[in-house]
């Protein structure tokens, strides 16, 4: 039946089981390869985000700065201060995105699929990914806030007085 078909319609694919299987994991780990790429645009996109807000806030508190340095604050004592302010920042926002993922993945999964297809998936989290995205965005973005701290901190004064 195979061989008849197969000559019948010489563009229909006839995998066994065993072939159907590899073939679908074949498509899903490519189509995944996409999300993890995306995912690392997303990160690379979001962190020049965060350097950039941060320029532009201490760009605006420049007179602050120079209060700083006029009272003995040195330039890496400054960049320290602007890493825990986007410490802060990247945190709250890694903690917030980690939050809303979840919440909508378990939307995804137990309402959407289940409306639409009549079916769900299993749910489980890989939490030491998660640990690990967690702790690489939040230090990243520390890192981040504390190269525009010191590219803040040799910006000259605003004024002086």
């Amino acid at each position: 039946m195979r061989t008849e078909l197969l000559e019948r319609y010489p563009g229909l694919s006839i995998l066994s089981n065993v072939g159907l299987r590899s073939e679908i994991l074949r498509v899903f780990r490519q189509t995944y390869g996409i999300t993890y790429a995306l995912e690392a645009i997303g990160v690379v996109v979001a962190l020049a985000g965060l350097g950039l807000t941060l320029a532009s806030v201490v760009l605006d508190r420049r007179d602050q700065l120079t209060t700083l340095r006029a009272l003995g604050f040195s330039r890496r004592e400054i960049a320290q201060s602007t890493a825990y302010e986007g410490l802060a920042l990247s945190l709250c926002a890694t903690l917030g995105g980690l939050l809303l993922s979840l919440a909508l993945g378990w939307l995804l999964i137990y309402v959407v699929n289940k409306q639409s297809f009549g079916w769900t998936l299993g749910f489980s989290l890989p939490w030491i990914q998660l640990i690990a995205l967690f702790a690489a965005l939040t230090v990243t973005g520390g890192g981040v806030s504390y190269w525009v701290g010191r590219w803040a901190a040799a910006l000259p004064a605003d004024r002086e007085e």
